[in-house]
Protein backbone atom coordinates (compact mmCIF):
# COMPACT_ATOMS: atom_id res chain seq x y z
CA UNK A 1 0.00 0.00 0.00
CA UNK A 2 3.04 2.42 0.79
CA UNK A 3 4.63 1.57 -2.88
CA UNK A 4 0.88 2.52 -4.16
CA UNK A 5 0.45 5.58 -2.28
CA UNK A 6 4.35 7.27 -3.23
CA UNK A 7 3.36 6.56 -7.37
CA UNK A 8 0.12 8.36 -6.30
CA UNK A 9 1.75 11.34 -5.16
CA UNK A 10 4.28 11.03 -7.70
CA UNK A 11 1.15 10.88 -10.41
CA UNK A 12 -0.64 13.95 -8.74
CA UNK A 13 3.10 15.91 -8.80
CA UNK A 14 3.84 15.07 -12.33
CA UNK A 15 0.46 15.89 -14.11
CA UNK A 16 0.52 19.42 -12.09
CA UNK A 17 3.58 19.57 -13.75
CA UNK A 18 1.80 18.64 -16.92
CA UNK A 19 -1.03 21.33 -16.03
CA UNK A 20 1.68 23.87 -16.17
CA UNK A 21 3.61 22.74 -19.36
CA UNK A 22 -0.08 22.58 -21.18
CA UNK A 23 -0.91 26.55 -20.53
CA UNK A 24 2.28 27.29 -21.96
CA UNK A 25 1.59 24.82 -24.93
CA UNK A 26 5.15 23.44 -24.00
CA UNK A 27 4.27 19.89 -23.61
CA UNK A 28 6.96 16.93 -25.08
CA UNK A 29 6.76 14.37 -25.53
CA UNK A 30 9.14 12.99 -23.09
CA UNK A 31 6.76 15.09 -20.05
CA UNK A 32 3.66 12.83 -21.36
CA UNK A 33 5.76 9.91 -20.75
CA UNK A 34 6.81 11.34 -17.53
CA UNK A 35 2.71 11.35 -16.70
CA UNK A 36 1.67 8.34 -17.89
CA UNK A 37 4.01 6.21 -16.55
CA UNK A 38 3.36 6.86 -13.15
CA UNK A 39 -0.08 6.51 -14.33
CA UNK A 40 0.42 2.86 -15.41
CA UNK A 41 1.84 1.65 -12.28
CA UNK A 42 -1.08 3.05 -9.88
CA UNK A 43 -3.45 1.16 -12.39
CA UNK A 44 -0.85 -1.99 -11.88
CA UNK A 45 0.14 -2.10 -8.38
CA UNK A 46 -3.84 -1.46 -7.40
CA UNK A 47 -4.64 -4.56 -9.53
CA UNK A 48 -1.97 -6.42 -7.96
CA UNK A 49 -3.52 -5.39 -4.31
CA UNK A 50 -7.01 -5.98 -4.99
CA UNK A 51 -6.51 -9.70 -4.94
CA UNK A 52 -4.80 -9.62 -2.14
CA UNK A 53 -6.82 -7.53 0.04
CA UNK A 54 -10.50 -9.49 -1.32
CA UNK A 55 -8.36 -12.89 -0.01
CA UNK A 56 -8.47 -10.71 3.60
CA UNK A 57 -11.96 -10.80 3.23
CA UNK A 58 -13.34 -8.92 6.33
CA UNK A 59 -9.98 -7.77 7.85
CA UNK A 60 -9.59 -5.72 4.32
CA UNK A 61 -11.97 -3.78 4.55
CA UNK A 62 -9.61 -0.65 5.77
CA UNK A 63 -7.05 -1.52 3.26
CA UNK A 64 -10.30 -1.52 0.25
CA UNK A 65 -10.71 1.84 1.30
CA UNK A 66 -7.46 2.90 1.61
CA UNK A 67 -6.85 1.68 -2.09
CA UNK A 68 -10.13 3.15 -3.10
CA UNK A 69 -8.71 6.69 -1.70
CA UNK A 70 -5.60 6.20 -3.73
CA UNK A 71 -7.14 5.15 -7.10
CA UNK A 72 -9.77 7.40 -7.58
CA UNK A 73 -10.23 9.42 -10.62
CA UNK A 74 -7.11 7.03 -12.12
CA UNK A 75 -9.43 6.08 -15.25
CA UNK A 76 -10.87 9.66 -15.59
CA UNK A 77 -7.55 10.55 -15.54
CA UNK A 78 -6.46 7.91 -18.27
CA UNK A 79 -9.60 8.93 -20.43
CA UNK A 80 -8.56 12.56 -20.39
CA UNK A 81 -5.44 12.16 -21.23
CA UNK A 82 -6.36 10.33 -24.15
CA UNK A 83 -8.48 12.55 -25.30
CA UNK A 84 -5.71 15.25 -25.38
CA UNK A 85 -3.12 13.79 -26.88
CA UNK A 86 -5.12 11.81 -29.69
CA UNK A 87 -4.66 13.52 -32.61
CA UNK A 88 -7.57 13.31 -35.31
CA UNK A 89 -7.53 9.90 -37.02
CA UNK A 90 -5.12 8.87 -34.68
CA UNK A 91 -7.04 5.55 -33.17
CA UNK A 92 -3.84 3.62 -32.00
CA UNK A 93 -2.89 6.08 -29.30
CA UNK A 94 -4.02 4.65 -25.81
CA UNK A 95 -2.81 4.33 -22.40
CA UNK A 96 -4.95 0.71 -21.94
CA UNK A 97 -2.07 -1.16 -23.99
CA UNK A 98 0.42 0.02 -20.65
CA UNK A 99 -1.49 -2.24 -18.64
CA UNK A 100 0.25 -5.84 -20.16
CA UNK A 101 4.10 -4.01 -20.83
CA UNK A 102 6.71 -6.00 -19.04
CA UNK A 103 7.62 -3.88 -16.09
CA UNK A 104 11.00 -3.34 -17.40
CA UNK A 105 9.92 -1.74 -20.60
CA UNK A 106 7.40 0.29 -18.34
CA UNK A 107 10.26 2.31 -17.33
CA UNK A 108 11.65 2.67 -20.81
CA UNK A 109 10.62 6.41 -21.85
CA UNK A 110 11.25 5.72 -25.90
CA UNK A 111 9.36 2.27 -25.12
CA UNK A 112 6.39 3.79 -23.19
CA UNK A 113 6.34 6.17 -26.10
CA UNK A 114 6.28 4.28 -28.79
CA UNK A 115 3.79 1.15 -27.04
CA UNK A 116 0.79 4.37 -26.50
CA UNK A 117 1.07 5.25 -29.65
CA UNK A 118 2.82 8.67 -30.24
CA UNK A 119 4.31 8.75 -33.85
CA UNK A 120 7.79 9.83 -32.70
CA UNK A 121 9.62 8.08 -29.58
CA UNK A 122 11.82 11.57 -30.08
CA UNK A 123 10.75 12.63 -25.86
CA UNK A 124 11.76 16.09 -27.10
CA UNK A 125 8.96 16.33 -29.72
CA UNK A 126 6.30 19.07 -29.23
CA UNK A 127 2.82 17.76 -28.74
CA UNK A 128 0.13 20.27 -28.33
CA UNK A 129 -2.49 18.90 -25.71
CA UNK A 130 -6.30 19.92 -26.62
CA UNK A 131 -7.04 20.76 -23.41
CA UNK A 132 -10.01 18.58 -22.16
CA UNK A 133 -8.47 17.47 -18.97
CA UNK A 134 -7.72 21.20 -17.82
CA UNK A 135 -10.85 22.32 -18.90
CA UNK A 136 -13.24 19.71 -17.63
CA UNK A 137 -11.37 19.54 -14.14
CA UNK A 138 -11.76 23.58 -13.95
CA UNK A 139 -15.42 23.70 -13.42
CA UNK A 140 -16.40 19.80 -12.87
CA UNK A 141 -18.13 19.82 -16.29
CA UNK A 142 -18.41 16.54 -18.77
CA UNK A 143 -15.92 16.58 -21.43
CA UNK A 144 -18.93 17.13 -24.35
CA UNK A 145 -19.36 20.54 -22.58
CA UNK A 146 -15.15 21.04 -22.51
CA UNK A 147 -15.17 20.11 -26.43
CA UNK A 148 -18.20 22.61 -26.99
CA UNK A 149 -15.39 25.18 -25.10
CA UNK A 150 -12.18 23.86 -26.93
CA UNK A 151 -13.60 23.67 -30.25
CA UNK A 152 -15.47 27.45 -29.88
CA UNK A 153 -11.76 29.00 -28.91
CA UNK A 154 -9.86 26.77 -30.93
CA UNK A 155 -6.98 26.29 -27.76
CA UNK A 156 -6.48 25.57 -24.35
CA UNK A 157 -4.25 29.02 -24.28
CA UNK A 158 -7.75 30.86 -25.90
CA UNK A 159 -9.93 29.48 -23.27
CA UNK A 160 -7.49 30.91 -20.79
CA UNK A 161 -7.60 34.13 -22.15
CA UNK A 162 -11.36 34.47 -22.85
CA UNK A 163 -13.78 36.82 -20.77
CA UNK A 164 -16.00 35.64 -19.00
CA UNK A 165 -18.74 36.63 -21.20
CA UNK A 166 -16.87 35.37 -23.98
CA UNK A 167 -17.15 31.82 -22.50
CA UNK A 168 -20.70 32.86 -21.62
CA UNK A 169 -21.29 32.79 -24.83
CA UNK A 170 -20.60 29.13 -26.04
CA UNK A 171 -23.88 27.32 -26.34
CA UNK A 172 -24.44 25.18 -22.87
CA UNK A 173 -22.10 27.35 -20.69
CA UNK A 174 -24.21 30.66 -19.45
CA UNK A 175 -23.51 33.28 -16.88
CA UNK A 176 -22.87 31.03 -13.85
CA UNK A 177 -21.02 28.25 -15.57
CA UNK A 178 -18.92 30.63 -17.20
CA UNK A 179 -17.84 32.46 -13.94
CA UNK A 180 -17.45 28.51 -12.78
CA UNK A 181 -14.82 28.16 -15.39
CA UNK A 182 -13.29 31.12 -14.87
CA UNK A 183 -12.22 30.68 -10.81
CA UNK A 184 -11.73 27.30 -12.25
CA UNK A 185 -8.69 28.22 -14.38
CA UNK A 186 -7.57 30.71 -12.03
CA UNK A 187 -7.55 28.27 -9.57
CA UNK A 188 -5.43 25.79 -11.30
CA UNK A 189 -3.22 27.79 -12.83
CA UNK A 190 -2.46 29.18 -8.86
CA UNK A 191 -1.83 25.90 -8.65
CA UNK A 192 0.96 25.04 -10.88
CA UNK A 193 2.50 28.59 -10.26
CA UNK A 194 2.54 28.18 -6.30
CA UNK A 195 4.45 24.59 -6.96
Amino acid sequence: MATLSRYRERLDSVTRELSGLEMDDLVTVGDLVQAVQPLAMVRRLAEELEGHVEALGVDGRLLQLQMYELTQGIDQLATLLELDYRDAGAERFTLDVLRHLPTGDLLDPVTVASAIGLTSADLDTHLRAHGYRIVSQSAQMSTTTAGRLLEHFGSLQAVFAASGSELAAVPGVGTARARAIRDGLARISDSVSSR
